[in-house]
């Protein structure tokens, strides 16, 4: 039982199972084991492990693979048209402002002229 416990666990970031030593049973334990029972789990375990085998669905792990490469690849498109909007707001920005600046001084020396017009008068 501690075994299979250990089993469930995850993988490590190696991909590597953990897996706790076995402890040598005692000369009476040894002996109190059935073995006709312990060739049947043994057997049970070997058929679960084939079955698990045979069920895992590479297509499905190259699927994914896939669609990360494809997803990648949008983010990438993405970065590139957000920065490329991202310039022409900005040259926009500067166009507003420069234009305003030069708004405000003609309508300052207009301004101005109309000003000294109406002193002189």
């Amino acid at each position: 039982v501690a075994a299979s416990a250990e089993a469930e666990q995850p993988p490590r970031e190696d991909g590597e199972y953990h897996v706790a030593p076995l402890a040598m049973p005692t000369e009476e334990e040894a002996l109190d084991v059935d073995t006709d029972e312990a060739k049947r789990q043994v057997n049970s375990l070997e058929q679960q492990r084939d079955r698990q085998r045979g069920g895992a669905d590479l297509a499905a792990v190259v699927a994914f693979r896939e669609a990360d490469t494809t997803c990648r690849e949008r983010q990438a498109h993405l970065a590139e048209a957000t920065a490329a909007r991202d310039a022409a707001r900005d040259a926009h920005e500067a166009l507003r402002r420069r234009r305003l600046e030069e708004f405000m001084e003609g309508f300052g020396r207009i301004s101005l002229g109309l000003k000294e017009m109406y002193q002189m008068i």
